[in-house]
């Protein structure tokens, strides 16, 4: 029984990060699409990468949108049992 849990567990986990991947592509391709950065990819750059984004600070946007962005979530089920 306990392995079957096990299993499952795993399935979900599975589950729910391709549904997120998912997700967050659209989300991703929206942002480019509409040209805006509300999730502060441009902040990020700027304090990881300060001398490239200098250079193209005023066409972030531009550059933002021709983007090929990637990333990958992992999904970890600490318990699973009954909730009330």
């Amino acid at each position: 029984m306990e392995l079957e849990k096990e299993e499952n567990k795993r399935k979900i986990e599975t589950m729910i990060e391709n549904e997120s991947n998912k997700k967050m592509a659209t989300l991703i391709k929206k942002l480019q699409r509409h040209q805006v950065d509300p999730i502060g990819l441009g902040l990020y750059v700027r304090a990881y990468h300060y001398n490239k984004w200098k250079a193209i600070n005023k066409s972030w946007t531009d550059i933002f949108a021709k983007s090929s962005i990637r990333f990958t979530s992992h999904v970890e089920i600490k318990n699973i049992g009954v909730v009330k």
